[in-house]
C-alpha cells in the first residue's frame, strides 16, 4: 500500500516480482472500477443539482405568479374605488 500513497513523494516500489503484478493487477482492476465509481458519484450529484434547479425554478414561478395576481387585484381594487 505505501507504493499507492508516496507516489510522487519518493522512490517506493515494490520489489518482488510477486509484488510487481499485484501492482499491475491492482491497476488494471482498481483504474476502471474507481472511475465507475466516480461516474456514479457525479451522476448522483448531477441529479441532486437538476433537483435544485428545478425546486428553485418552480419556487420563482409560484413567486412570479403570486407578485402577478396580487397587482390584478390591487388594480381591480383601485379602479373599483375611482
Amino acid at each position: 500500500m505505501t507504493l499507492f500513497t508516496t507516489i510522487g513523494y519518493g522512490t517506493i516500489a515494490c520489489q518482488t516480482a510477486l509484488g510487481k503484478f499485484a501492482s499491475i493487477v491492482y491497476a488494471l482492476f482498481g483504474i476502471p472500477m474507481m472511475l465507475m465509481v466516480l461516474g456514479d458519484v457525479g451522476q448522483l450529484i448531477l441529479g441532486f443539482l437538476l433537483y435544485c434547479r428545478k425546486s428553485v425554478k418552480e419556487y420563482y414561478r409560484r413567486w412570479l405568479l403570486r407578485a402577478y395576481v396580487s397587482d390584478i387585484i390591487i388594480e381591480e381594487d383601485i379602479e373599483s374605488k375611482i
